[in-house]
């Protein structure tokens, strides 16, 4: 008898240690994750080593206190702060752009969750994620089918998002629509098309506000500073479902690994409260 529930127990152990195939696909398409867990220093780490690190700016500050997942976030004072990426792209048929905020005042109502642009105008965005008027969320893209930059403005007006209140918020395009969801639910849609997400490696990338390069000539435009905090960013080259975005929204991570060779792999979703 003790036998078998030894045996019971060291199964139900290698059970929960093995990973499911939803929580795998978390980790297909994964171009970053920026966990922003270092908690200290100048520089925001992309977990899977596929992109440049980030540099933090301004009132970019660490923040172990008001942290959603993991050891640490980071929050932007709204006037100056943000971290900003060396050039990189998504490269692929879709897109997601997700992340944890938690909006300290909507005083920019205009404020980046995460960016990839050149200027303030729609087409000088390749990829924008922020909020707007109204506190609710919006989305830019640009793709190959040579037509101008749509913007897609969630339509849950009804139920936006709140100061002081932590919200799982993403964006993503699956090469026919873009789509915008809050706490794991849909909230706006615009058919996009286009055979894969645009590119170019001389543009930069920024989390709470516009690349320091992209800063509108337009003095009254320059504010794209996001105020509050930020969480577990993470971007893929494939648009994730409902059930995947769920799961994001749910407090699963894509899990990270270091071979016995120091070699950094991708694993299977880890639950992080």
């Amino acid at each position: 008898m003790r036998r078998s529930l030894m045996a019971f127990a060291m199964a139900m152990t290698l059970a929960a240690l093995l990973p499911t195939d939803a929580a795998a696909d978390l980790t297909a398409g994964l171009v970053a994750y920026f966990p922003l867990d270092e908690g200290s220093g100048a520089v925001a780490k992309d977990a899977t080593g596929n992109v440049p690190d980030g540099e933090m700016i301004g009132g970019a500050q660490w923040d172990s206190a008001t942290k959603r997942v993991g050891a640490s976030a980071v929050t932007f004072d709204g006037s100056s702060g943000l971290i900003e990426f060396e050039p990189f792209d998504v490269e692929g048929g879709g897109i997601t752009l997700a992340a944890w905020i938690q909006p300290e005042s909507f005083g920019i109502g205009d404020g980046r969750i995460i960016t990839k642009a050149n200027e303030w105008l729609a087409d000088d965005h390749w990829w924008m994620f922020s909020t707007i008027d109204g506190n609710v969320l919006r989305f830019r893209l640009k793709t190959d089918d040579g037509q101008a930059v749509p913007t897609l403005i969630a339509t849950n007006l009804a139920d936006p998002l709140k100061v002081g209140q932590w919200h799982h918020v993403a964006a993503t395009w699956d090469g026919a629509d873009m789509k915008l969801w809050q706490d794991g639910a849909e909230v706006g849609a615009l058919p996009k098309g286009g055979n894969s997400v645009a590119v170019d490696d001389a543009v930069k990338v920024a989390i709470g506000s516009q690349p320091t390069d992209a800063f509108a000539a337009d003095a009254a435009r320059v504010q794209k500073y996001f105020h509050g905090t930020i969480d577990d960013v993470v971007i893929y080259s494939r648009a994730l479902d409902e059930g995947e975005i769920g799961e994001l929204a749910e407090g699963l991570s894509p899990g990270l690994t270091v071979d016995p060779g120091g070699k950094l792999a991708t694993a299977w979703g880890t639950l992080k409260r």
